[in-house]
């Protein structure tokens, strides 16, 4: 079974599921293939049940990917955690909605088209 931009060649018993990038499997069998903007999953489809100890284990080590997904969805919207270092975030906004904000401060510049910001007294 296939899902997304999928290429497979000479595999039997193979899910492969595809979200953003291309993923192509030469000559497996028994395979779950699973990529997102988050990670990539390959497991074989016997250990798939096995996912929470992988879980587990980023969270032990402090990793974000065990605690948040890249994509966050606001009642404004959504956006999409571009990058992030030590002294800067990157967010990419797919929807911006009008909310009314209370003592809070947010820059937004958009990446295509036009943004307004008003505050109302």
């Amino acid at each position: 079974m296939v899902q997304g931009d999928v290429l497979l060649h000479d595999c039997r018993n193979t899910l492969a599921m595809s979200t953003k990038r291309l993923v192509a499997c030469i000559g497996v069998d028994d395979l779950v293939v699973v990529e997102t903007s988050d990670a990539i999953l390959i497991a074989h489809k016997d250990k798939t049940q096995d996912v929470k100890q992988i879980v587990d284990h980023l969270k032990r080590d402090g990793r974000a990917e065990g605690q948040l997904h890249r994509k966050v969805f606001r009642p404004w919207g959504s956006y999409d955690g571009v990058d992030a270092g030590e002294r800067f975030l990157v967010n990419a906004s797919s929807s911006i909605r009008a909310r009314r904000f209370h003592c809070r401060c947010i820059t937004t510049v958009p990446n295509t088209g036009r943004s307004c910001v008003e505050q109302r007294r």
